[in-house]
């Protein structure tokens, strides 16, 4: 009985914190957020970023990221994605929605290399 007050994590999947030094960031199609947000972790079934200037109404909403590396080479192209989580302070959650056999496969591999 003393874990009552704790959150449940209901994530399907387990998170993996990127590696230090290596700095993810995520390209909103469109005017979503302003900038260049970083990830701060990785699943196969989602990630968590902090951003500033996150439109309140973006919730809920289906839309498409590109995952790249502050070189600019980019990770993954055009993934489909919902912003499933919003908290204090600047720290979101998205969701992968629809990830081929093939994105999959290759989220496995770069969370082996780039993740701690």
């Amino acid at each position: 009985m003393d874990n009552y007050l704790q959150p449940v994590d209901r994530r399907k999947h387990d998170r993996y914190p990127i590696k230090v030094g290596e700095d993810v960031l995520i390209d909103f199609k469109g005017d979503t957020i302003e900038g260049a947000p970083t990830v701060r972790d990785l699943s196969e079934g989602g990630l968590g970023f902090y951003a500033e200037g996150v439109k309140n109404d973006m919730t809920s909403k289906s839309l498409r990221i590109d995952l790249i590396f502050a070189n600019h080479d980019v990770i993954f192209s055009s993934l489909l994605s919902q912003v499933v989580f919003c908290g204090a302070p600047a720290r979101y959650g998205l969701k992968f929605l629809y990830l081929s056999d093939f994105e999959k496969r290759a989220l496995r591999v770069f969370i082996n290399k780039y993740c701690q």
